[in-house]
């Protein structure tokens, strides 16, 4: 339905006014921002396919999706920013382009540039924000005549940049806070701070206390069940969709209890009168979005947050732990050797607990024996990301004043499916 611009000027006054005064949104003000967000569909799917086309003659593997802002982040958004209009809010519509390697970003931008009418530019990668987040932001006005002036967001980032922004995300599902949207939470703000680095540029005291706020918040092992637990079910759901090219649009849900779903749609206004009434009727975490080519891969990429079944956190924090090892063995900190070491043992094991679970899942399920095998590779292959890393910390040396025992897993070297079910077994 269209509503008047003064209407949608005056709703995000209205909104934070019913949100101090009763605690919830109307659902009158619901239903008028719900037609407001979707009124973003056309002039946003427009762009996109400029932003497609021209950014897939630069990097065809690129992941690109578009959605419109989440009702409760636009909500969000109004709550903690008092003077925001609705009207005023400009990445209510927004594509996002994801490439393996930043060196395309320029390109990629420039193209964009030539195409569409940029009215507003914001890199991040250049200088990023105080809390680590990096992105470049294009500001497009759709070439359309119309009287709200809408504005389309196009991000454009690395896969390294996206990972970090989807852990925040992550994190905040987990320990139910709101980093992303500016909560104060001093430690998990200085962690993703701290990650958003390159590992080159950290020091020693610095990766010390990522390992500190992981060792205290339990951050690798809170992913990796997560993980593991949606990893058959998502396989499984994405199996029995069977969706074709009309399928375009995606609705992923989490959870409280951090379980996933995936409902795809052919239809966009069908898509958002289910999106609105779960977001009514659930406490789930709720987004809908359209993905070009859309495979399992490509929504586990653009997506970690909520599909949740591979991050590369698992990587990254055996990376830090080995720099801190080998820096502690030069030392010779002893004490603090022997800690890192322990604990390397301990989420590398977590990590195999949770895979031989998930083994077992997989090998009661009906599925063929060819699917299970090719799902066993999947998961061997994290094991065998992290295994090369996890052997190399074991050969570093113990500080020469003191000798750190430790229980040494020796995993033979495998590339196939039975080598890898006799290593976990061991």
């Amino acid at each position: 339905m269209e509503h008047s611009k003064s209407k949608i000027k005056k709703l995000g006054s209205k909104i934070r006014k019913e949100y101090r005064e009763n605690g919830e949104i109307s659902q009158e003000s619901l239903e008028v921002l719900h037609d407001y967000r979707i009124s973003f569909k056309d002039p946003m799917s427009d762009i996109f396919r400029t932003v497609t086309k021209e950014s897939r003659k630069i990097r065809s593997s690129a992941v690109r999706t578009y959605r419109i802002k989440r009702i409760e982040s636009i909500i969000s958004k109004l709550k903690r920013e008092e003077n925001m209009g609705l009207i005023e809010m400009g990445d209510i519509a927004g594509c996002r382009i994801i490439v393996k390697n930043e060196v395309y970003i320029p390109k990629i931008v420039e193209a964009i540039k030539a195409k569409l009418n940029v009215v507003k530019e914001r890199d991040y990668i250049l200088k990023p924000r105080k809390s680590g987040y990096k992105s470049h932001h294009l500001m497009i006005q759709p070439d359309i005549d119309d009287n709200f002036k809408r504005l389309v967001e196009v991000q454009i980032r690395s896969q390294e940049h996206h990972n970090w922004a989807t852990l925040v995300e992550i994190t905040d599902q987990l320990y139910r806070v709101k980093v992303k949207e500016g909560e104060e939470h001093e430690k998990l703000k200085r962690f993703h701070f701290l990650l958003s680095k390159k590992l080159s540029d950290l020091t020693l005291d610095q990766m010390v206390e990522i390992i500190e706020i992981e060792k205290e918040f339990n951050i690798y092992r809170g992913i990796i069940k997560v993980i593991l637990k949606n990893y058959i079910k998502l396989r499984s759901a994405w199996l029995k969709l069977n969706h074709d090219k009309k399928d375009k649009y995606f609705i992923l849900e989490v959870s409280p209890s951090y379980e996933t779903e995936i409902t795809t749609f052919s239809d966009f206004e069908e898509a958002q009168a289910v999106y609105l009434l779960k977001f009514i009727k659930t406490p789930n975490n709720v987004v809908l979005t359209h993905i070009s080519n859309a495979s399992f891969d490509n929504i586990s990429s653009a997506y970690s947050n909520y599909v949740l079944t591979m991050h590369k956190y698992e990587l990254d924090i055996f990376r830090i732990l080995f720099e801190v090892l080998n820096a502690y063995s030069n030392n010779r900190n002893i004490d603090g050797f022997n800690n890192y070491l322990q604990y390397t043992s301990t989420i590398f094991g977590n990590t195999k607990k949770h895979i031989i679970k998930s083994i077992n899942k997989i090998n009661n399920t009906n599925y063929s024996q060819e699917k299970k095998d090719e799902w066993i590779t999947e998961l061997s292959e994290r094991v065998n990301n992290i295994e090369p890393l996890y052997n190399q910390i074991l050969k570093i040396e113990a500080p020469k004043s003191g000798k750190v025992k430790i229980s040494k897993q020796k995993p033979e070297k495998n590339n196939t499916y039975k080598k890898f079910i006799n290593w976990l077994n061991t």
